[in-house]
């Protein structure tokens, strides 16, 4: 946790979090960009091919990214 709060804080990174729509599924994703947050965002929130094939993406192949979709336990 002290890794994304320097990253926050002291590098000026941007984080996010959502529920996919889908069940209880949580997006969080941190970027230096926040123009990149919010594209990422609304591919997950809008057609179902694409955002199931990002959610697979960052599952896969891209998941030395900074991008985290984890089960919400209540």
């Amino acid at each position: 946790m002290n890794t994304i709060d320097k990253l926050v804080s002291n590098e000026g990174w941007n984080i996010q979090s959502w529920r996919f729509r889908y069940g209880t599924e949580l997006w969080v994703i941190a970027s230096p960009l926040a123009e990149q947050l919010d594209q990422i965002r609304e591919i997950t929130e809008g057609a179902d091919i694409e955002a199931i094939e990002l959610a697979s993406y960052f599952n896969n192949e891209g998941s030395w990214l900074p991008v985290i979709s984890a089960k919400k336990h209540i």
